[in-house]
């Protein structure tokens, strides 16, 4: 069931990556105009499959048309996990960047206090003993 299950979701995720491709559409109008072309020429009467009101390429079509659209949405459903994921993965890896660079920062304000007190200690010294 696993098996049957991930391939859906590998063939939707195809079927999704496809259709939302320049490819796609010019490869369906091209096929569509040839499927035109060959049952419209006259020279073509020998292969001639569907006449004028295409009835069968619409047929085609609808069927087409109700198998893609489920496998886009699930395609899409799955890229969108893939990108939760890597919005939760980002964020955790920035967040311990950020929680870093506070440490840092910290152990620095620490380091500039403690320099900051020996030079006002050194001042107040010089200006006692410039006093006396």
């Amino acid at each position: 069931m696993k098996i049957l299950k991930h391939a859906v979701k590998s063939l939707a995720s195809l079927v999704a990556t496809f259709m939302g491709s320049w490819w796609s559409v010019i490869s369906f109008g091209t096929i569509i105009s040839i499927w035109v072309l060959i049952n419209t020429l006259p020279y073509t009467t020998a292969w001639h499959i569907d006449t004028y009101p295409y009835s069968f390429l619409n047929l085609i079509l609808g069927v087409f048309a109700s198998l893609t659209g489920p496998l886009v949405l699930i395609g899409s459903k799955s890229q969108e996990r893939r990108y939760q994921k890597l919005i939760e993965s980002i964020y955790t890896m920035e967040k311990k960047q950020n929680d870093i660079l506070m440490r840092k920062n910290k152990y620095i304000r620490k380091k500039v206090k403690q320099k900051q007190e020996k030079q006002d200690k050194k001042e107040k010294q010089e200006k006692d003993e410039d006093s006396m």
